[in-house]
């Protein structure tokens, strides 16, 4: 039997149940604040993630992934340095200078 049939000189191909429209899976939910606990195995992906933005030139997207490590790390020096400077490529001077805070002050305590 083929795949599909024919219906006045139109092709009408059928589609196999797990691609029907009705069984589409929701996307998931962003995590809310009380879902973010120290993962530096999910901090490390995030800012690889916001580097390939950066060299991309998509400066607002490598914002939030900094942004997002910085969620799953709080001690991450390195998310805070890229995102400052994700920041100040944006022009969100006052961000990147609180983000630049935050990263001078892990370096002082001896945080990488």
């Amino acid at each position: 039997m083929w795949p599909f049939t024919i219906l006045d000189r139109w092709v009408v191909w059928a589609l196999p149940s797990s691609l029907d429209a009705r069984h589409v899976e929701e996307p998931q939910p962003l995590p809310t604040p009380d879902d973010y606990v120290l993962d530096p195995h999910e901090a490390v992906s995030e800012i690889k993630a916001g580097e390939a933005y950066f060299e991309k030139g998509n400066f607002k997207g490598a914002a939030l992934r900094f942004r997002e490590a910085t969620k799953w790390n709080s001690q991450s020096a390195m998310a805070y340095f890229r995102l400052s400077e994700a920041l100040e490529k944006t022009n969100d001077t006052e961000g990147a200078h609180a983000a630049q805070t935050k990263y001078l002050e892990l370096t002082r305590q001896g945080v990488k």
